[in-house]
C-alpha cells in the first residue's frame, strides 16, 4: 500500500487517486495528514503537499482538488520523458508536475461545463479543447503519464507491483438506419420513390424495386459482413441502435416492422444490442427511457449500455439522465470532427459529476476513431487514415488500453474502399 501525505481530502481526491492508483496502477493507497504517522511508515509513500520530507517522492499540490466549482489554473505545456505535461512545479523533483490535478482536469471534462462554444449540433468542438489546442489530442496522455509515474514508483520502491493492462481493439457499430429501402412503411416508401424520380435518381428507383421484391439485398444490410469480420478476428464488439421516432436527424426504420425486430434479435444474439439515444432525446430527455424500453421489449432483456446519436451530449445533464434510467456504461466519449482521446484516456473510467461533486457508478468507455470523421470531416485518403491511426495505436498498446472505433452499416455500404478500410484497421490492430 502507498501512503499519501496531504493536508486535506475530499471527493475530488478520492476520485483522482482511485483512478490513478486503483484502476490504472492496481495499487492500494491511503491518505494521512499526520506527519509522525507518515514519517514512520516503512512502505511506499508520496508527499502531496508543500511541506518537505527527506527521501520521499514529492508532488507539489496546486490546489485544484481542493476547489469547488469550475475554475481551474491556466494550462502551460512543458515536457517530461518526451510526453507533454502541465501544472509543472518550478521546484522540480522526480515527478515535476501535479499529475493528480492534470488527471482530474482532463478526466472530469471540466472545460466542457457551461461552455458556450458549440458546433452546428450543439456539441463541444474538439478544436476548442485543451488537448487539441496544445497538440496532444491524439495521445492518451493520462495513461502515458501514469505509466511513467508507476515506473518512477517502482524505481524508488522495487517491491511495488504495478498492474499490467491488456490491449483490446473494439470496433463497435452504430445503427442509425438499419435498412435503406426495407421496413420504411408505405408513405415513406412512396415518398422515397417520388424523390428518386424527381431528382432523376433512376438507379435508386430501380434498386428500391429490386430490394422490396426480394431480388437484391438491402444496401444497408451489411450486418453479416460486419459480424463475420469481427468474429474471424476474435474481437469483442457491440451494436448501438437508434430507437427514436422519425425526425430531421433520426431516420430509423419502422420499429414495429417484422424485418426490424428480426434483425435486432439476430444482432443481439450475435454481438449484443444497446441503446443509441435519438437526436430528439437531447431536447426531450424523457424520450431516452421510452426508447430504452422499446428496445428491451424487442430483445427480451434489460439494456445497460449506451452511446449518444450524433455524439450529442452535454455535461453533466446527459449522463445524469442515463444514470437515472439505469445505464451503467457509456461509449459516447470522443469527437465527431477529430480522431483522438476526448479525456486523454484510453481505458475505462468513472464519470465524475462536477455539479454534484461526486463520483458516479457510470463508466465511460472512450472511443478514438470513427468512419465519418475520416470521410466527412478530415477527408483522409485510405493510406492516410492508417498513417494517422498507427501512432495512436502504438500509444494505446503501450498502455494496454482500449482502441475503440465507431462504424456505421450505412457507411460500410458506401463503397468497397470503406469495407477495405474496415478490414485494414482490424489487421493493423492485430
Amino acid at each position: 500500500m502507498i501512503l499519501v501525505y496531504t493536508s486535506s481530502v475530499g471527493p475530488r481526491y478520492n476520485y483522482t487517486f482511485d483512478l490513478i492508483f486503483k484502476e490504472l496502477l492496481g495499487v492500494e493507497y491511503a491518505f494521512s495528514s499526520i506527519e509522525k504517522e507518515f514519517l514512520t511508515y516503512e512502505g511506499p509513500k508520496i508527499n502531496y503537499s508543500e511541506l518537505h520530507f527527506e527521501n520521499v517522492i514529492q508532488i507539489h499540490n496546486i490546489g485544484l482538488l481542493n476547489n469547488i466549482g469550475l475554475d481551474y489554473p491556466e494550462v502551460e505545456i512543458r515536457e517530461w520523458h518526451g510526453i507533454p505535461i502541465f501544472y509543472a512545479s518550478d521546484k522540480g523533483g522526480k515527478i515535476p508536475f501535479d499529475i493528480f490535478s492534470l488527471t482530474f482536469l482532463l478526466a472530469s471534462r471540466m472545460e466542457e461545463y457551461e461552455s458556450n462554444l458549440t458546433d452546428a449540433h450543439g456539441r463541444f468542438p474538439a478544436e476548442e479543447s485543451i488537448a487539441f489546442k496544445h497538440g496532444f489530442h491524439k495521445r492518451p496522455l493520462v495513461n502515458l503519464l501514469v505509466k511513467e509515474f508507476g515506473n518512477a514508483l517502482v524505481e524508488k520502491y522495487s517491491d511495488l507491483n504495478i498492474k499490467k493492462h491488456t490491449f483490446m481493439h473494439i470496433p463497435s457499430f452504430d445503427i442509425d438506419t438499419a435498412f435503406d429501402y426495407k421496413a420504411k412503411g408505405l408513405f415513406r416508401t412512396i415518398g422515397g420513390m417520388c424523390k428518386d424520380a424527381m431528382t432523376l435518381r433512376f438507379d435508386r428507383y430501380y434498386e428500391r424495386f429490386l430490394v422490396l421484391f426480394g431480388f437484391k439485398n438491402d444496401p444497408y444490410d451489411q450486418f453479416d459482413f460486419m459480424i463475420k469480420a469481427v468474429k474471424d478476428a476474435h474481437l469483442n464488439s457491440l451494436f448501438f441502435v437508434n430507437m427514436g421516432g422519425y425526425g430531421a436527424h433520426d431516420k430509423q426504420n419502422r420499429l414495429n416492422s417484422s424485418a426490424f425486430k428480426k434483425l435486432m434479435i439476430m444482432l443481439d444474439r450475435s454481438l449484443g444490442v444497446h441503446i443509441h439515444p435519438s437526436y430528439q432525446s437531447n431536447l426531450k430527455p424523457e424520450l431516452v427511457e421510452s426508447e430504452k424500453n422499446r428496445l428491451e421489449s424487442i430483445i427480451g432483456h434489460k439494456v445497460f449500455k449506451s452511446r449518444q446519436h450524433y455524439l450529442k451530449l452535454t455535461f453533466p445533464e446527459t449522463f445524469q439522465n442515463l444514470i437515472d434510467i439505469g445505464i451503467t456504461s457509456d461509449y459516447s466519449l470522443g469527437y465527431a470532427s477529430q480522431i483522438g482521446f476526448r479525456s486523454s484516456i484510453c481505458t475505462s473510467f468513472k464519470f465524475y459529476d462536477l455539479q454534484k461533486e461526486e463520483t458516479t457508478d457510470l463508466v465511460f468507455y472512450p472511443f478514438c476513431y470513427m468512419d465519418g470523421t475520416f470521410t466527412d470531416y478530415l477527408e483522409l485518403e485510405h493510406e492516410d487514415v492508417l498513417k494517422e491511426l498507427e501512432p495512436m495505436l502504438n500509444d494505446v498498446k503501450e498502455c494496454g488500453g482500449l482502441f475503440i472505433g465507431i462504424w456505421h452499416n450505412s457507411f460500410i455500404n458506401i463503397d468497397k474502399d470503406i469495407k477495405k478500410l474496415f478490414l485494414d484497421i482490424i489487421n493493423l490492430c492485430k
